[in-house]
């Protein structure tokens, strides 16, 4: 085995790792905060996620700016989605998504991740020093693959 290839693998291994160490937490009845711990035990990013019977509203995701554009981002709402589907027997997850106006680096980030746009109209909001679009997206989650009672 080439050097190269040691590395490779020996990096896809701690990359995956880095991720499998997720914790869930109730904050409140209808709230989960679902986060990520990165080797060292420290957190790399969260999501906070309102369920409301088979539907839920993902509040809040962020991934630290030294773990961003590394695949952790879709890493994170993929397992959120999991937990979601498996635990909570989530069909349907809404994000009203925020980007700076005239970007599309957040909607691009959720159409990747297969969420489409569920209102055409977008709408703008101005918090005194930036401009941000505000998109209503939503994702139909396929049935668990599990059989929770």
């Amino acid at each position: 085995m080439s050097k190269v290839t040691l590395l490779l693998f020996l990096y896809t291994i701690l990359w995956s790792y880095t991720l499998t160490m997720r914790f869930t937490q109730t904050i409140h009845k209808n709230m989960l905060q679902i986060g990520y711990l990165g080797l060292n035990h420290n957190p790399i990013g969260n999501a906070r996620v309102f369920v409301q019977d088979n539907t839920a509203q993902l509040a809040f995701m962020e991934i630290l700016p030294d773990f961003r554009r590394q695949g952790h981002g879709s890493k994170l709402l993929s397992e959120t989605e999991n937990t979601l589907r498996n635990t909570h027997h989530v069909t349907e997850i809404n994000v009203l998504a925020w980007q700076p106006y005239s970007s599309s680096e957040v909607i691009d980030f959720y159409k990747k991740n297969g969420y489409v746009v569920s209102n055409e109209k977008t709408e703008l909001y101005d918090d005194s020093s930036k401009m941000w679009d505000l998109v209503q997206m939503h994702k139909i989650l396929a049935p668990s693959v599990y059989n929770w009672p």
